[in-house]
């Protein structure tokens, strides 16, 4: 069995093999699930796939990173002479170190989801693992609206974050109806200023007397604990990404459409080639959140099923399997074949 060495950015998921050994984690449920997936079909292949924490850097027969690691374990790797693997999972504005080709330096391989950055030689693409297996959630529409998201704010240049921002304000402000947001951080939202609001949502579990200070979201539900089960009583997910950037598609989009609910969506400028236009709502193709709210609002039955059952058939197709954990893990198994 050949022992293949996984360091992620998060070190909390490599303490104890979480990545392969948990389905879930904070940031969303499921979202490990696909690192099970492939820990299986590692193993009738021949691989052991395990953090570095259960296999040692020095003592396996690759390595594979998962975002750029740390500068101490970047040292220790540039040290050794088996395979070295790199995917970048992250978007620039989140992860600028990922993206500076200097530092790929001590890869072998450097799989990214871009496909205009680099082509070529060391770098493959690849697109985000997701688990495909599974069915659609089968729930009564009972809301309007929910977003789930964690109460970020990027100060240096606009993003999916601002949006979400705009989105809030706008229910925050007509009271309308229908609208919930789940999430990490909410209870230290400042719709004033967005400085005020990162500070408050970095820092106030420290200080809960901050809260006095806050913006009261009577619409906020507290975090969740079963994301396709609590979205799937919504007609529509508002689920933008944390940026634009081509490739850049996350898990997102993907829960919206197994929850059974139709996709308010605004994500890589060439989501065109991934997921087909008449499977989601376009949020970026109207001038406002108030004609957006309206469209939504003013959608026939029949134009809502006709967006469910483009969901199904894509879901069901060959070109949804690009994110499957299988496609992911078969891209890495080519390189491991070939290099071990």
């Amino acid at each position: 069995m050949k022992k293949i060495s996984f360091i992620n950015t998060h070190e909390a998921i490599n303490v104890g093999n979480r990545l392969f050994e948990s389905e879930t984690y904070e940031l969303g449920d499921g979202l490990l699930t696909p690192f099970t997936e492939m820990r299986d079909a590692a193993r009738s292949d021949g691989y052991d796939f395990a953090t570095y924490h259960l296999n040692p850097l020095e003592t396996s027969n690759a390595v594979v990173c998962l975002d750029m690691p740390s500068v101490a374990l970047q040292a220790r790797i540039a040290k050794l002479s088996v395979p070295k693997y790199l995917f970048i999972f992250e978007c620039p504005l989140i992860r600028p170190d990922d993206w500076d080709s200097t530092q790929h330096a001590i890869f072998d391989r450097v799989f990214t989801y871009d496909r205009t950055r680099w082509r070529g030689g060391k770098y493959l693409n690849y697109a985000m693992p997701y688990s495909m297996r599974r069915t659609i959630v089968q729930s009564p529409k009972t809301r309007f609206m929910c977003l789930v998201a964690s109460n970020k704010v990027i100060l240096r240049q606009r993003s999916g974050y601002d949006d979400r921002r705009d989105l809030i304000e706008y229910f925050r402000k007509t009271k309308m109806q229908g609208f919930d947001l789940y999430g990490r951080g909410w209870e230290f939202y400042v719709s004033a200023s967005r400085l005020l609001n990162r500070l408050f949502a970095r820092f106030g579990s420290k200080a809960p007397w901050l809260r006095r200070f806050c913006t009261e979201l009577p619409f906020y539900q507290g975090a969740l604990v079963n994301k396709l089960q609590t979205i799937s009583q919504y007609k529509f997910i508002y689920c933008n990404e944390n940026f634009s950037h081509p490739g850049y598609l996350t898990e997102k989009i993907l829960d919206a459409m197994w929850a059974g609910s139709v996709p308010v969506y605004s994500g890589p400028p060439d989501i065109d080639d991934f997921i087909p236009q008449n499977c989601y709502v376009a949020a970026h193709d109207f001038p406002s959140v108030h004609a957006l709210v309206d469209h939504l609002s003013m959608m026939s039955s029949a134009q809502y099923m006709d967006y469910l059952t483009n969901i199904q058939r894509f879901l069901e197709s060959e070109k949804a399997h690009v994110f499957s954990s299988d496609s992911f893990y078969a891209g890495l198994k080519s390189v491991l074949d070939k290099d071990l």
